[in-house]
């Protein structure tokens, strides 16, 4: 099998599904409606296909799954960022807080949505686990952890947080982020993903191996490894805009749905 094959298809879908979405975010809220609706088409044909990739531990079948993972995830994104599934208090952080409070209180933020996402984490992974194929749980679980320790690394600083990439009604979620050099929870998340990018790649160290799951590993190995480098962009003292330009070429306009834009507090070392 080629290895260059899943390694550039993941990195293609991974990279334009995020430029649409920053792309789609940064609109008028009165095209949101639509965006939603192609968003949960697009769940729809994905869950169809995680449900016809269950038993089909071919190549094809590999992809299929990965890429039904991808547009359950895509879902999620957009009905958080557009602001349809967020928390019970969608609001900035208050100032002056506790770190527990600014914690608990980010967790209210977006409670809703992570209930959504450990929902479709769990539904997927029962459904897999006596499948042949357990690509779509995998890179959606691993697509899940990740978003958590993106977001925990936030919380406990970093030096990049990229706030030119939120439009002006999304810039509250800046006031439970945390601007440091560094944190201590950085070095424990990547001990975490390597021993993760371990257990994935196990079956690649066995020898000869074959196509299907050769692709799987990669696919989401590939996967893992974007996560990381989004981690290290949050470290670095440079910018990735120039990967995003297209996404973040569109206007922020008019603010989405129970967002509140009150000015944040970003907290700060």
């Amino acid at each position: 099998m080629d290895l260059l094959l899943p390694l550039t298809f993941a990195v293609g879908l991974w990279w334009l599904s995020t430029i649409l979405l920053l792309w789609r975010m940064r609109m008028a809220s009165g095209s949101f409606a639509v965006t939603m609706s192609i968003a949960t088409l697009t769940a729809v044909v994905a869950m169809t296909g995680f449900w016809f990739s269950l038993e089909r531990d071919t190549v094809i079948g590999a992809y299929i799954a990965f890429s039904s993972a991808v547009g359950l995830w895509a879902w999620h994104e957009t009905s958080y960022y557009l602001g349809y599934v967020t928390g019970p208090r969608p609001r900035p952080c208050p100032a002056g807080v506790s770190q527990w409070q600014r914690f608990v209180y980010g967790v209210r933020a977006s409670l809703y949505h992570e209930l959504a996402i450990i929902a479709t984490a769990v539904a997927l992974l029962w459904l897999s686990a006596d499948a042949a194929n357990k690509i779509a749980a995998q890179a959606f679980t691993v697509m899940w952890l990740m978003r958590w320790s993106t977001k925990l690394n936030l919380f406990f600083g970093v030096s990049n947080l990229h706030e030119n990439f939120w439009p002006d009604r999304l810039r509250y979620l800046t006031s439970y982020m945390r601007e440091r050099s560094g944190s201590a929870f950085f070095l424990i998340s990547a001990v975490l993903v390597v021993a993760l990018a371990f257990w994935i790649g196990q079956p690649l160290l066995g020898g000869f191996i074959g196509d299907f799951t050769a692709a799987g590993a990669l696919l989401v190995l590939t996967l893992l490894g974007l996560a990381c480098l989004e981690h290290l962009f949050l470290m670095l003292p440079i910018s990735d805009e120039v990967l995003w330009r297209w996404g973040l070429g569109a206007p922020a306009t008019a603010g989405a749905k129970h967002l509140d834009t009150t000015p944040e507090h970003r907290t700060t070392q």
